[in-house]
């Protein structure tokens, strides 16, 4: 009969001798490693692309589209610039985190300065098309707020430097400030979308 807290004879090969039983554990541990590592790579692998989809809405969700994505953009807002801040702060595996970097940086939303420290250390910072995207992770943030922690339960919140008065709304606008909605637009086929062109959106 195996003690409390021993693995039992035969299970994945291990006996109850303590230096058996520690070389299986390594053995899992290992595997279940390499298995993460696959699992990352397969991830990426996977990925659809929308390059050659005729809508604007596809196209940014093929640079911004996934979750890790727009979190690191979000914490580059909030100042990060370090691969470590990142990858502390969302829990991310290094193979993860340094293909959405790299791809960031690749459609321009990053930019990566080396640091002038030992070792290779970059600075990653928002480019003027990331900036751009402040008003895309605002309009998220609002929305979840309203629906999905609800009215005085949001987790941040954004503040008028001058009075302390909470922002809570993002309106679209028109060429002249005036406030338009869905119902205040029509909609017409863009330059790039041939004649005949099925519509995605």
């Amino acid at each position: 009969m195996a003690g409390h807290g021993t693995i039992p004879p035969g299970v994945t090969g291990c006996t109850e001798r303590p230096e058996t039983t520690m070389a299986c554990v390594q053995t899992a541990h290992c595997f279940a490693s390499r298995a993460t590592s696959l699992l990352n790579r397969l991830v990426i692998m996977s990925r659809t692309r929308f390059t050659d989809t005729p809508c604007s809405v596809a196209r940014s969700l093929d640079q911004v589209g996934d979750w890790w994505t727009l979190l690191i953009v979000r914490n580059a807002f909030f100042g990060m610039t370090r691969f470590a801040e990142h990858q502390a702060d969302l829990g991310i595996s290094k193979a993860v985190l340094t293909d959405r970097l790299s791809k960031l940086v690749g459609n321009g939303i990053l930019e990566r300065e080396r640091l002038h420290e030992p070792g290779a250390r970059y600075a990653y910072t928002l480019t003027r098309k990331g900036r751009d995207l402040w008003t895309v992770l605002t309009a998220l943030r609002l929305w979840a707020d309203k629906w999905v922690y609800g009215p005085g339960n949001e987790p941040l919140l954004a503040q008028e430097p001058s009075t302390g008065r909470t922002v809570r709304k993002l309106v679209a606008a028109d060429e002249h400030g005036e406030p338009i909605d869905l119902r205040s637009v029509q909609w017409a086929i863009g330059p790039t979308v041939s004649p005949g062109a099925p519509d995605d959106d």
